[in-house]
């Protein structure tokens, strides 16, 4: 049996970092299931690469790129027509051998939607997404329901706040199944010299407070919000790591938060360091760990690996924060899109080391039991077994048609 795993993105956003880990943890386990998976990718790019270095089966299929922004409204709406029939096509040819479909990415789901219709094989829709208008066009979320009521046999939902408002955008409850993103723990137990040796290389002196701020550039995601509370705080004993880069064409995101951290004369606390591969290192490295994004949260890896590298942190009481941290035991939790609110706990728990050591080490043991990867994967494969065995495709063997030139 054969798992075809579908997503839309080459690059390495959230949902690409969870199937990784998926896959990854399945090969090293041999999880009979999930490791004899393939990936079929529409775009290119360093997802590709890591699956690739991990020996993981993986196609690219068609290309879900944006089309470029100098074409006529005609020409860009042709662009993206091939590029589906194309993605379909791929997929196609790829399904025959497969038992049940998975959608990663919402585009994905769009794809995958048309090919279950086509093959009757069963799909798997793992949303990673908030379905609202503050993350997605007005018609776009009412169409991915739309699509899952139709043609998913299961939507696997990563926070009960994604599951909420799944439903409340017209999806059914008794669809979906709850199943938090995986880790490992002992990744994120780093030894102090390695530690210091990275503080070196950083420059981050000995009486710097360093507070992380890991995510991906976007304007919801609340970076420039972290910015106006430093300003606020006016400490320049405070060090701000940003790690991360901008993805899905919002580059323009990127330069403003340069741009805002010059025009708060905030040049000399806050490093600037792109993607990075040594997420858990470069967690060792801080005393805080900030998330602070301006819409809700559909989980926020960050927050769990933050917990399991034993630091305190700060996110808004609202989306999968209040799941995933307990205020005042295992996290800190303050209202949203108030830079105001948020100096003040930076301030808080800066002046209180035993505070901060207590949330650290109370949120790493309660991470590792209801966030590891063994008990993720484990639940998948318990989902996608008996779908793989119920399956009859009705045009499973199908010859798909020749590939569609674009124009």
């Amino acid at each position: 049996m054969t798992i075809l795993f579908l997503d839309q993105s080459g690059e390495l956003g959230g949902a690409e970092l969870c199937l990784l880990d998926i896959l990854c943890h399945s090969s090293a386990t041999g999880d009979s299931l999930l490791a004899n998976a393939q990936v079929a990718l529409f775009s290119d790019g360093p997802f590709r690469e890591r699956l690739a270095r991990a020996n993981i089966e993986h196609h690219l299929v068609g290309d879900l790129l944006p089309p470029r922004r100098d074409r006529s409204m005609l020409r860009r709406r042709l662009c993206e027509t091939v590029s589906l029939i194309r993605s379909v096509q791929g997929i196609l040819r790829l399904a025959k051998d497969c038992e049940l479909l998975y959608a990663n990415t919402p585009k994905a789901m769009v794809v995958g939607a048309i090919v279950q219709r086509l093959t009757g094989l069963p799909l798997v829709y793992h949303l990673h997404d908030i379905l609202s208008e503050q993350h997605f066009g007005r018609w776009e979320y009412r169409f991915l329901i739309r699509l899952a009521r139709a043609c998913a046999t299961r939507v696997i939902v990563n926070s009960q706040a994604s599951q909420k408002a799944f439903v409340s955008a017209g999806g059914q409850p008794e669809q979906t199944t709850l199943i938090y993103n995986g880790f490992l723990p002992e990744q994120f137990s780093i030894d102090t010299a390695t530690t210091a040796d990275l503080k070196q290389k950083l420059g981050i002196r000995s009486d710097r407070f360093t507070i992380g701020c890991f995510s991906r550039f976007a304007p919801w995601k609340g970076q420039s919000l972290l910015l106006e509370a430093l300003a606020i705080l006016e400490d320049p004993s405070i060090e701000l790591l940003l790690v991360g880069d901008a993805l899905f064409g919002e580059g323009d995101y990127g330069l403003k938060l340069r741009q805002k951290t010059a025009a708060l004369g905030l040049e000399g606390q806050v490093q600037f360091l792109g993607f990075r591969e040594d997420v858990p290192q470069l967690l060792s490295t801080c005393d805080l760990i900030v998330h602070s994004p301006r819409a809700p949260e559909p989980f926020g890896r960050v927050m769990v690996e933050g917990m399991l590298a034993g630091k305190p942190v700060i996110a808004p009481q609202e989306g999968s924060a209040p799941e995933l941290l307990r205020h005042g035991e295992t996290g800190w939790l303050i209202p949203p899109r108030d830079s105001q609110l948020l100096a003040q706990a930076i301030e808080r728990l800066q002046a209180d080391s035993s505070l901060r050591l207590r949330l650290g080490q109370t949120a790493a043991v309660d991470a590792a039991k209801r966030f590891h990867l063994h008990h993720t994967n484990h639940q998948i494969s318990e989902l996608c077994q008996p779908l793989c065995h119920q399956s009859a495709p009705k045009l499973k063997r199908m010859t798909p048609p020749p590939p569609f030139a674009p124009p």
